[in-house]
């Protein structure tokens, strides 16, 4: 899943190799090119490896530091959460329960 958000960010930013690289050290984290290349790869070819959240958690926070610059009152960005969707909760669960009454009550 975080692959395909990865490459759809891409894509939809046109961000290069070498941006994405930044972006991740600016967001504090560190890949090498081999390992952002891998997360580009489909699930069935060889060198596939599926994109840590701390990366693309650092590549989001990356692109806000360089849009908007580092915190002003110096602080460090607080910990990262898993966005909405990115982990198994209630709601993912009870969205795939079929309903056992109909829609509209009685």
């Amino acid at each position: 899943m975080t692959n395909d958000i990865l490459r759809r960010l891409r894509f939809a930013v046109k961000m290069s190799d070498p941006a994405m690289l930044e972006m991740i050290g600016l967001g504090g984290s560190s890949a090498s090119r081999e390992e952002l290349g891998s997360y580009f790869l489909k699930e069935d070819e060889a060198g596939y490896a599926e994109c840590p959240k701390a990366v693309l958690s650092a590549l989001l926070d990356g692109m806000i530091v360089k849009r908007r610059g580092p915190r002003a009152d110096g602080a460090p960005a607080p910990a990262p959460a898993l966005p909405r969707g990115m982990g198994p909760g209630p709601a993912a669960s009870q969205a795939r329960r079929p309903h056992s009454e109909p829609v509209g009550g009685t």
